[in-house]
């Protein structure tokens, strides 16, 4: 499955759509340089072909680990998986891109076997191309493991602070700021608020260049483990510096922030609303403002 996100991972780490993974594994890559480490698909299994695709059913829920149990995100029913290998996961990557994407035609087909790992490949199977601008065609390709998907998609949670950034400038001197906050979370509770700007974590400058400080950065900032404690320091929008541990947790996002009702010039009232995502949760919410149910989560503030 494949989905859009406009993840605001910025210059830190260079990400273009979103891939979805099953199989019990998957994750994010930029990998992108074909290997020869992976043994070849045997005879006795499929094979590739330069530009001739199989169709993606033939590939479907065949995986290298097979999950097994019931899944939580499809009415409890047993996983569909079947024994298969990580050719056939890339296979089906293959055939289900070039029936799905965009600009499948733009992909180039090299050979499955040339690369390391599933994420190595599928992070390849994308176009190159750009607009007449520029900019590249494909902004938001990466991968991310299912069950990571579904808890955000359906549930709203996600492992982090509770805040969500905002890059001013992601040349050095980079800006990052806090666009807005989560409600009851980590990071409101150590005090943070909208506008405060990141000078560090971890110790590591935001404007670090270094290979091992950008790892620290993207994994601190982006990715982090709920239980683990990492410091920020923060300039203020008072501009005064402080120094915070805050530590990751399981955060329930808010689709809906900010409802009000604005009165304007000539008397006429406007209702206004914040919505940061199209969840499951926020479904519940398209007739807040008429029906002011305490089922939708919100924040006045």
């Amino acid at each position: 499955m494949f989905k859009s996100n406009a993840l605001s991972l910025a210059v830190l780490i260079a990400l273009s759509g979103l891939g979805l993974t099953g199989c019990g594994g998957g994750g994010s890559s930029t990998t992108t340089t074909p290997t020869t480490t992976t043994p070849p698909s045997t005879s006795n299994g499929p094979t590739w072909v330069a530009d001739i695709f199989s169709p993606s059913s033939e590939f479907k829920d065949q995986c290298a680990v097979p999950r097994t149990g019931n899944d939580p995100y499809n009415d409890n029913q047993p996983y569909p998986d079947e024994t298969g290998t990580e050719f056939t996961e890339k296979m089906w990557l293959r055939s289900w891109s070039d029936e799905t994407y965009l600009w499948y035609n733009e992909i180039e087909d090299n050979n499955p076997d040339n690369f390391e790992s599933v994420a190595a490949y599928f992070a390849q199977l994308k176009t190159e191309q750009t607009t007449d601008s520029g900019a590249k065609k494909d902004n938001f390709h990466f991968s991310e493991p299912t069950e990571d998907f579904f808890k955000e998609s359906q549930s709203g949670v996600v492992s982090g602070y509770g805040i969500n950034w905002s890059f001013i400038s992601n040349t050095s001197p980079r800006i990052l700021r806090i666009a807005y906050l989560e409600d009851n979370s980590p990071a409101q509770s150590a005090g943070l608020q909208r506008g405060d700007t990141v000078l560090s974590v971890n110790d590591v400058s935001i404007d670090t260049s270094t290979e091992a400080g950008v790892n620290t950065l993207n994994e601190v900032l982006f990715d982090p483990t709920a239980g683990d404690s990492h410091n920020f320091k923060i300039r203020s929008n008072d501009g005064t510096e402080k120094s915070i541990d805050i530590t990751a947790g399981n955060i329930s996002k808010t689709p809906v922030q900010n409802v009000n009702t604005l009165s304007t010039e000539n008397g006429t009232k406007v209702g206004y609303m914040q919505f940061n995502s199209h969840l499951n949760s926020s479904i519940k919410c398209n007739h807040y403002a008429a029906t002011r149910t305490s089922d939708c989560p919100v924040n006045n503030s």
